[in-house]
């Protein structure tokens, strides 16, 4: 997702609370995109998973959903 532009590790004004720094990247993500950590790590999992060139190819289809991609 932060290939995508969706959500940066780096800069930008960030809320600063005691578990900030005890914040993994899903919990980020999700809070972020309004989604659940749930769908953060399974769209990462999928990422990870995934061939890039198949991505690219499903990309805006009707397979482009993820119980397919599964």
């Amino acid at each position: 997702m932060e290939g995508m532009g969706l959500v940066s590790r780096h800069g930008g004004p960030r809320k600063q609370d005691a578990n900030s720094a005890t914040c993994s990247y899903a919990d980020q993500a999700s809070q972020h995109l309004g989604v659940s950590r749930r769908t953060v790590a399974q769209d990462l999992r999928r990422g990870r998973e995934i061939e890039p060139s198949v991505l690219a190819d499903v990309a805006g289809t009707s397979l482009d959903k993820g119980v397919v991609l599964d």
